[in-house]
């Protein structure tokens, strides 16, 4: 059965994951278009004395799709989830189902994020442009594969996180899911300083604050999803 529902939640968000991508290249697109031609000199503020694109366009979208997966984890709770158990699918199935379903896309996401980013630097080599290859403008860069898995990790967590805070609002309340809410989108912040903080990389050393961070995942996502479970457990169909 959890088999199952994972592939309806795939085929019923498919179509909003392809309008959502889509936005994005073309905003891409658009970016790559104005930034050759000079059409805009306010996008061009990034560039450096040579003339060369300081950082691409992806790396300056890199958070809209966190935001997105965060956005459809709080859906999720509020609008999918309870219309499933109505149905008669188990609590325990959706907690499965909705955990799969998380880690899948975000790994697709994460290809795509890639496949994006490799794309724009041919498009910058092919018009002559050279920028600093980055997967942020933020994040201070340590390596492309840790850089990579920290970006899958983001991608789960802002799910997760979401997921947590629309059960807090749906099954506490606005009152105790305000307070709910802290706990859910701290982690976020948390990881989000450290990881654009260069004073902390050159004070305890990029080895030791990149094993930190991923500790803080490992924490911060081990108790959302046992608090997630424990609310689905108990949530009240509405």
């Amino acid at each position: 059965m959890t088999t199952k529902v994972f592939q309806y939640l795939w085929l019923s968000y498919i179509g909003i994951y392809m309008w959502f991508w889509g936005v994005l290249f073309v905003l891409a697109i658009g970016g790559w278009t104005l930034q050759a031609s000079d059409w805009a000199d306010w996008l061009l503020q990034e560039m450096n004395e040579t003339g060369n694109w300081t950082y691409g366009i992806w790396a300056h979208l890199e958070q809209s799709p966190k935001v997105f997966l965060f956005v459809t984890g709080i859906l999720f709770s509020v609008m999918v989830m309870p219309s499933l158990l109505i149905y008669g699918i188990s609590r325990r199935t959706c907690f499965h189902a909705a955990l799969r379903k998380c880690i899948t896309v975000s790994a697709l996401f994460v290809i795509i994020v890639l496949s994006a980013h490799m794309l724009e630097w041919g498009v910058a080599r092919w018009l002559n442009q050279v920028y600093t290859f980055r997967f942020s403008t933020q994040e201070v860069w340590v390596h492309p594969a840790y850089n990579g898995v920290k970006m899958y990790f983001d991608m789960i967590l802002s799910f997760v996180s979401g997921w947590f805070i629309g059960l807090a609002f749906y099954h506490k309340g606005w009152i105790r899911g305000i307070g709910l809410t802290i706990f859910g989108i701290a982690p976020v912040i948390v990881i989000g300083i450290i990881a654009q903080s260069e004073h902390a990389y050159a004070t305890y050393g990029t080895v030791l604050v990149s094993i930190g961070l991923l500790g803080i995942y490992a924490l911060s996502l081990g108790l959302l999803l046992v608090w997630t479970r424990r609310f689905i457990s108990r949530v009240a169909i509405r």
